[in-house]
């Protein structure tokens, strides 16, 4: 994965986009809990790369991250707008590569 990122900058061979719309009673924080046990509960999701001023790349899983989290309420966007307000933000989030995310490779928003 590191490879290709570094071949290809940009490229988006490794790089997932899930989005789904919430409806009823939402609450963040427990999402946030949620992914939070779930990212201390599994090593892949620690997981990150060191190659800069080394020799050779290697693969490290951190004891601890934590997760970059966002949040976006745009109940007050008309429903006309928020098609293209999400494509334009999945499109900025593309440009965040995997080796530019702080130590590891998930983020929430």
């Amino acid at each position: 994965m590191l490879f290709h990122a570094l071949l290809a900058p940009g490229g988006e061979e490794y790089f997932e986009q899930l989005n789904v719309r919430l409806e009823g009673d939402v609450r963040p924080e427990l999402f946030r809990r949620a992914f939070a046990e779930l990212t201390a509960a599994h090593a892949i999701l620690r997981t990150g790369f060191n190659w800069e001023k080394r020799k050779e790349p290697f693969q490290i899983v951190y004891r601890a991250v934590e997760v970059p989290w966002a949040e976006h309420d745009w109940r007050a966007v008309p429903v006309a707008a928020q098609a293209a307000r999400l494509e334009e933000f999945l499109r900025e989030d593309r440009n965040v590569v995997l080796i530019s995310r702080p130590r590891h490779c998930c983020a929430c928003t």
